[in-house]
């Protein structure tokens, strides 16, 4: 793909609603049709390092043209999953290229926000305890939000780029979850010692595993609790950040 035409390859999901009949993404000039509420759609744009000029080009251009006024910036690129767990100092370059764009991007009443690309999925070379699938396999590149440890540094990593440039808006990318190869998560010693205080009783992942396959009534209401508990260990980390 040419890097000149990336930017509007990746706002095409969004760019449909331009052209679809029936649906107006911003005021239209044909007088038998109102507009009371356009779709002002929000457009990722992955940044790729010595282009940044030719993205600036093509957002303002996506904006003179188009209308597209909010983006997202995705970083930190998740090549980081190979290279390993990103420093603070990406975090730091990440906030001070969002503001770049912003301050370049303000004369055309553009908005730019932040789409965090490193949740629970970061990279190798760290110490957090790792998410372990029920099936006992072990991440290299996820960890567990219940590792007080790790909540602290992503939460670090997330107030850096905050408070160097204000974006809009944070999205948290899709893969914030406790999946692992296919099943389900997190079977760590800390989220068995967090079931075993909701429970009254120690259970091993291998138990686990065993009752939740059987279909019976204990079965429905141990994974029901196990549930509550993942979800729970996933909008604590989310609320811990927002602090």
């Amino acid at each position: 793909m040419k890097r000149r035409n990336f930017i509007k390859r990746t706002a095409g999901a969004s760019t449909f609603i331009l052209t679809t009949p029936g649906l107006n993404a911003f005021p239209t000039s044909i007088e038998t049709v109102t507009v009371t509420n356009p779709i002002d759609p929000i457009v990722p744009i992955r940044i790729f390092d010595n282009h940044e000029d030719v993205i600036l080009e093509q957002m303002i251009d996506m904006r003179t043209k188009h209308g597209f006024r909010r983006f997202v910036l995705l970083a930190p690129d998740k090549t980081v999953r190979f290279t390993g767990f990103p420093d603070k100092k990406t975090y730091q370059n990440i906030g001070q290229r969002i503001l770049r764009f912003k301050e370049k991007l303000e004369p055309y009443d553009i908005e730019i926000g932040w789409e965090c690309s490193a949740t629970l999925k970061h990279g190798p070379g760290v110490t957090y305890q790792n998410i372990i699938s029920i099936d006992g396999k072990v991440s290299e590149i996820s960890f567990c939000p219940l590792d007080s440890n790790f909540r602290e540094v992503l939460s670090n990593n997330i107030a850096t780029v905050v408070s160097i440039s204000h974006p809009f808006m944070i999205i948290m990318e899709d893969d914030y979850t406790l999946r692992h190869a296919g099943g389900l998560g997190c079977f760590c010693p800390n989220h068995l010692d967090k079931f075993a205080k909701m429970q009254g009783r120690f259970y091993s992942r291998e138990e686990l595993k065993e009752i939740f396959s059987s279909g019976n009534p204990e079965s429905k209401r141990l994974r029901l609790a196990w549930g509550d508990l993942s979800r729970n260990s996933l909008v604590n980390l989310a609320a811990y950040i927002r602090q």
